[in-house]
């Protein structure tokens, strides 16, 4: 299985997260559970922060810190 390295980029942003996990739409959900976790969780506000997923040198996705968009899980296009 890939190994994944979050990273997220902003004003005081936690160091990056590097988790095996089967394909790249794990990689997507873990990503979306790890910012609500953040926001909701830690009582981070950062809608600034920007976290970037990458399997090796292949960037998979960039996930906003938007509260309203991260209210509900949805579907990976």
């Amino acid at each position: 299985m890939p190994d994944y390295r979050f990273t997220i980029h902003g004003d005081s942003a936690p160091e990056p997260v590097t988790v095996t996990l089967p394909d790249d739409g794990s990689a997507w959900e873990y990503g979306e559970s790890l910012a609500r976790f953040l926001l909701r969780e830690l009582k981070v506000e950062r809608e600034t922060w920007i976290m970037e997923i990458r399997q090796a040198n292949r960037e998979i996705a960039t996930i906003g810190f938007d509260l309203a968009a991260l209210r509900k899980p949805r579907p990976i296009q």
